[in-house]
Parts: structure tokens; C-alpha cells; sequence
């Protein structure tokens, strides 16, 4: 694994200033729980000049199962789910 790749890292806990900074880059990525974007950043896969970290926004850690499928919020981890 090699090392992972110069990123500036934004740590927003609003939803508009996330969408703001995504769609100013278009090689942004977001990351939170339940994400293997950071193995992939080692193994060179993916090359982002910003990584927004969305797992403060409200309502990335619901998890909530129907009987018509489940609603998984961006920062729920591979763990919980």
C-alpha cells in the first residue's frame, strides 16, 4: 500500500456548504463511516484535491430498515450496517 495522495480536507456540518464545495471540484469526494475510498486513495485508485467530510451532517449516522428497503445515512459504518 503506498501512501495516500496531498488532499485538503473541508469538515463541514452543513449540507449547503458540502454541496458548495463538491460541485467548485469536480475531483472532491466525500467521506464518512462505512467508506473504502481511503484503501482506494492508497492504491492509488483515485486522486481527489479535497476529501468533504459529510459525517457531521444531520442525519449521516440513521439507519433505518422497511419493509420496502432502508434509508443509510452517509455515516453509517460497515460495522453498524
Amino acid at each position: 500500500m503506498e501512501r495516500l495522495p496531498v488532499f485538503d480536507l473541508e469538515r463541514t456540518a452543513s449540507l449547503a456548504r458540502a454541496i458548495e464545495v463538491l460541485a467548485a471540484n469536480p475531483s472532491a469526494r466525500p467521506i464518512a463511516g462505512g467508506t473504502d475510498l481511503v484503501p482506494n486513495l492508497r492504491h492509488g485508485l483515485d486522486t481527489p484535491a479535497v476529501l468533504v467530510d459529510v459525517s457531521r451532517l444531520d442525519g449521516a449516522d440513521v439507519l433505518d430498515v422497511y419493509a420496502a428497503g432502508a434509508r443509510i445515512g452517509a455515516g453509517v459504518t460497515l460495522e453498524r450496517l
